[in-house]
């Protein structure tokens, strides 16, 4: 049993090999990693803003100045020596 009916023609098109545009992949996927990498960056400035904000806010908490590093004064700094002297242990 046929397909086609007695008398029906048949038109063939010839098509090129599929060929695999392997620079194009490339070039798409550097393009969804470009956004990608700009939606990132641009949701780390945004949060980064938002926490200084929120920090800037922040209400100083009772006792907080008991937890500060207090730095020592400086102490004298040691007699200059010239090239040529002996220091000498007092």
């Amino acid at each position: 049993m046929s397909l086609f009916a007695p008398g029906q023609a048949i038109t063939w098109i010839r098509v090129s090999k599929p060929t695999f545009d392997l620079v194009g992949v490339i070039v798409s996927s550097l393009l969804a990693t470009a956004i990608f990498a700009a939606l990132s960056a641009l949701a780390g400035v945004w949060l980064g803003t938002l926490l200084v904000r929120l920090r800037g806010r922040r209400h100083e908490l009772p006792g907080a100045h008991l937890a500060l590093l207090h730095l020592s004064e400086p102490e004298e700094p040691p007699p200059a020596v010239t090239p040529g002297e002996t220091v000498s242990s007092a």
